[in-house]
């Protein structure tokens, strides 16, 4: 006896489109905190967080230290875990649209150079401290030159340091430091297209916002990222206008570096003027080629496209597109792009099914039928996959029809099995020709015809539905 599997319903795309490649955004964000020589940052992991977060709802993918994606921001590095983070983003922003740097930490300038300090920074001698600290222009910017159309840097560094004081006197006195070591030195060079800002002017402390959540510059920076979808340079002009409105106190600057046209760039890929109707557009056409694919089952589909379009569909899904939050909740479920997490793949199958999306209302019902993410509930699955099936959905259909030919959650009626194998046939559906053409083979529900059963059965072969070609082997040896 054929029992159908209740299959997730997964859409196949038959080549990556060329707008997810082209709009490609990626993020490397940094926090440093605990500090082995010097006084601990009490925010600057809550400001990396917050970033991070709000990066990814723009449709920014977060990439890790070895150039994987993520879902958090990197935390505490030392120097060579930077220089690390940093090459293998490099390697990351090859064709990316948008490459977003962020560093919160400590940072200071030395006889005219900006310098990021990592977490194993030495205070004991200015060679050692020379030796670890992180150059801002030859160690950052310069390996991610031209690499990105456009790179975006943002450097909410140079607390007060006080642990340096004498060593910087020291150093003072022997000739080797002649400037302000607070702050950070601006960049000498100019790369060939991107925008970099600071949390302060050169020469300027920059507050760390104790008993806030965030530090002021990052906090107005996240007001501003949150507000809308401005334009990038407008995004960092609203920032410096905003904070000096609000706080005062620092200064904080950005530059715009080499060739970039006014208007290109947005903080959110559809806020562009080109873009704004895109996203919809894109989401259906995906539509389109899932309708067209084959019923193969896409064993590789979420490994292959959840770290390529997981940015994507993250912000379309909370942009209430169903079809993204379809697609996401499969990423969460297979732990592909992002963290393994069922109950997330059944909190988004949940928001596209009620909002009348077929795929969520099955997707939802295999959810409920196998206990997964959600407590097992027969019932449930029936009233998800009954809604998927009215709404015209062929995986809805035919997981109804299973429903009904092992009674579970419904008394069992073999005919009513039949009706629901049949739409799912008549729908395209390749799991309901399969089955319906075994029904037919051995006479359940339905007389028995073993003709019916191989015309269903090569029309589901025909899809790539693999049971069906199996069952036509088995049929031909025995006749």
């Amino acid at each position: 006896m054929i029992k159908l599997y209740h299959a997730l319903i997964v859409f196949i795309l038959l080549c990556t489109p060329s707008w997810a490649i082209a709009a490609t955004r990626i993020a490397l964000v940094i926090g440093n905190s605990n500090y082995q020589q010097l006084e601990t940052l009490p925010n600057t992991i809550n400001d990396a967080s917050a970033i991070a977060e709000s990066l990814q709802s723009k449709g920014f993918i977060l990439v890790d230290g070895q150039g994987q994606n993520t879902n958090s921001a990197l935390q505490d590095l030392n120097d060579e875990q930077i220089i690390m983070a940093i090459s293998a983003f490099a390697e990351r922003a090859q064709q990316a649209e948008i490459a977003f740097v962020y560093y919160a930490g400590h940072g200071m300038q030395l006889a005219g150079r900006p310098l990021l300090l990592p977490v194993n920074i030495q205070k004991t001698s200015l060679e050692l401290l020379q030796r670890k600290a992180i150059d801002l222009e030859r160690d950052v910017l310069t390996p991610l030159d031209g690499k990105a159309q456009l790179i975006v840097a943002v450097f909410d560094a140079c607390r007060d340091i006080p642990e340096l004081n004498n060593l910087m006197q020291t150093a003072k006195h022997r000739g080797f430091v002649m400037d302000n070591y607070r702050g950070l030195a601006r960049i000498e060079k100019s790369g060939k297209s991107r925008v970099i800002a600071y949390a302060g002017a050169p020469g300027e402390t920059v507050s760390d916002g104790t008993g806030q959540t965030h530090s002021p510059y990052t906090q107005t920076l996240l007001n501003e990222m949150q507000a809308g979808n401005p334009e990038i340079g407008n995004l960092f002009r609203q920032v410096s206008s905003q904070f000096q409105h609000q706080y005062g106190g620092q200064n904080p600057e950005f530059s715009i570096q080499g060739d970039v046209p006014i208007n290109r760039f947005y903080l959110s890929d559809n806020a562009t003027p080109s873009n704004q109707q895109t996203t919809k557009t894109q989401l259906e056409k995906m539509w389109a080629e899932r309708e067209n694919s084959s019923n193969k089952n896409p064993d590789n589909y979420y490994a292959t496209h959840c770290p390529e379009h997981i940015g994507f569909w993250q912000q379309s899904a909370k942009q209430d597109y169903a079809i993204a939050q379809v697609l996401l909740g499969g990423c969460y479920r297979e732990g592909q792009g992002v963290a393994k997490d069922a109950a997330q793949a059944v909190s988004w199958y949940r928001k596209a099914a009620e909002a009348g999306n077929g795929w969520g209302m099955a997707n939802l019902g295999w959810m409920y039928a196998n206990g997964t993410g959600v407590a097992k509930d027969a019932a449930q699955a029936v009233s998800w996959y009954r809604k998927a099936a009215e709404a015209g959905n062929g995986w809805g259909m035919a997981n109804l029809g299973w429903m009904y030919e092992s009674g579970t959650g419904v008394a069992k009626d073999e005919a009513q099995a039949v009706s629901w194998y049949r739409k799912a046939a008549e729908a395209g559906n390749g799991w309901g020709m399969a089955n319906l053409g075994w029904m037919y083979e051995s006479g359940t529900g339905v007389a028995k015809d073993v003709a019916q059963a191989v015309s269903w059965y090569r029309k589901a072969a025909d899809l790539g539905e693999e049971r069906a070609i199996n069952y036509l082997k088995k049929l031909k040896t025995k006749h």
